[in-house]
């Protein structure tokens, strides 16, 4: 749960960047979503599907200072991530893993 966020502000959001990093590298995969309707929690349907490239259990870096934002397609966040940075993409057109 990471409770409140903007999420227009999730780039720079070290808790989001944090749950990324575990999604990617853990594969841990999606969080489900959850609204309220009259007082009662329901489950919203998925619009899109979230999968890493990661093998389960494995650990993720640990995030650090959110360092750089390029925003667009494809959106690019790197991180301090212990002794070496962290950069993760995501992007609407064919994956290139040479913009890291």
């Amino acid at each position: 749960m990471l409770g409140p966020r903007w999420v227009y502000d999730a780039c720079a959001d070290p808790v989001y960047v944090a749950a990324l990093a575990n999604a990617i590298v853990g594969a841990t995969g999606q969080a489900e979503e959850f609204v309220e309707n009259d007082g009662r929690l329901e489950r919203r349907a998925r619009t899109m599907t979230v999968t890493g490239s990661g093998v389960p259990g494995a650990e993720p870096p640990a995030v650090g200072t959110v360092r750089r934002i390029t925003d667009g397609d494809p959106t690019i966040v790197a991180v301090d991530a212990g002794s070496s940075p962290w950069c993760a993409s995501w992007m609407r057109t064919p994956a290139r893993p040479d913009l890291c």
